[in-house]
């Protein structure tokens, strides 16, 4: 009897009349996204240096929203829980550290961008500025491969102040017990020779007060360190 009733609903006017709008909205949707992809192939034929700048700028927002979500996640984790810092994973820490610095550097080109046309000025102009303007979530390989390259060499260029700084504090430190080692460690340095972290590490506590420790340090010194890290 039930299954009569069931079959009764499902043969009923009311059924047919769904069924035929949930068809309608389908083809309807098919329709449009066809029309989408054809309206899409047509305006890259005619305006391909436009329909690519979209594209690039579609995906970096993509990647930067979910860079952005993570980053909430992780900010709420570690101040507003018990979660310690040190237990974030590296990519979590790294995220954790530079989304702010992305946050702000993009922050002008999308407020400026959801102005009345004005996209159609900031997006050229992010387009042929982009390491000046947009962060990396914008940036095609061969872009990433050349900023990472002229970002290193702009922090190499602070290395050797802070390596002078080192050496030029090391009479300084005669009298203690990590001299010989320190001074080991700075000769090969300079020499072109990289120490060993466990050489280095052994050294740590000449960082822990005078001359070393960032209370004695001076100001052009800590300028460099912040450059570098």
């Amino acid at each position: 009897f039930r299954q009569s009733q069931t079959s009764g609903k499902r043969s009923s006017p009311v059924y047919k009349s769904e069924k035929a709008k949930t068809k309608i909205r389908f083809y309807l949707l098919d329709q449009y996204s066809y029309y989408l992809d054809k309206y899409e192939k047509i305006l890259e034929k005619q305006l391909p240096g436009a329909m690519k700048i979209y594209r690039i700028f579609m995906e970096g927002i993509k990647h930067f929203f979910r860079d952005f979500k993570e980053f909430i996640k992780i900010y709420r984790e570690v101040n507003f829980s018990t979660r310690d810092i040190r237990t974030l994973e590296l990519n979590q820490l790294e995220l954790y550290d530079q989304m702010p610095r992305d946050m702000l550097k993009i922050a002008p080109v999308l407020l400026i961008s959801a102005l009345p046309l004005a996209n159609y000025v900031i997006f050229p102009l992010a387009f042929y500025f982009p390491r000046q303007l947009l962060t990396h979530h914008f940036w095609d390989l061969k872009q990433k491969s050349e900023f990472r390259i002229y970002f290193l060499r702009k922090r190499l260029l602070h290395n050797r102040p802070i390596f002078r700084h080192l050496q030029t504090q090391l009479p300084n430190l005669r009298s203690h017990d990590l001299h010989k080692q320190w001074s080991h460690v700075l000769g090969q340095i300079g020499s072109g020779v990289h120490p060993t972290a466990c050489e280095i590490l052994e050294c740590k506590d000449l960082f822990e007060g005078e001359p070393y420790h960032i209370y004695y340090i001076s100001g052009n010194h800590v300028v460099s360190i912040l450059y570098v890290v």
